[in-house]
């Protein structure tokens, strides 16, 4: 067994490398954010402009990273059973979703 494949049947952590990574790519739309708002003003204070879009964006990037390889590991572990009953359970999610909007139209519900 390889070492790359050992490391996919581990659990998913959240490592040194992964944060730095996250920084560092918060640290870049940041300051791409800020040329981009000096060059095109978009408000009054592009530092400040580019600090936060850098900010929401590295922390939500962090966010997103981990939580998906842990619902990747947690789905790849689950029983047959169980995946199965999920997958109806999102069909039926969809189904209604995509539903609704006749259901409106049907029922004559005011919209504003």
């Amino acid at each position: 067994m390889s070492n790359f494949h050992a490391e996919w049947l581990k659990r998913p952590h959240l490592s040194r490398r992964k944060l730095l990574g996250s920084l560092v790519g918060a640290i870049l739309l940041a300051l791409a954010a800020v040329l981009a708002s000096w060059i095109k003003p978009v408000s009054a204070q592009p530092f400040d402009f580019g600090l936060r879009y850098g900010l929401v964006v590295g922390l939500v990037g962090l966010l997103l990273g981990t939580l998906s390889g842990f619902i990747e590991w947690y789905t790849d572990n689950l029983p047959e059973r169980r995946s199965g009953l999920l997958g109806i359970c999102l069909i039926i999610c969809g189904v209604i979703i995509q539903s609704v909007q006749y259901w409106v139209s049907l029922l004559d519900v005011p919209l504003r």
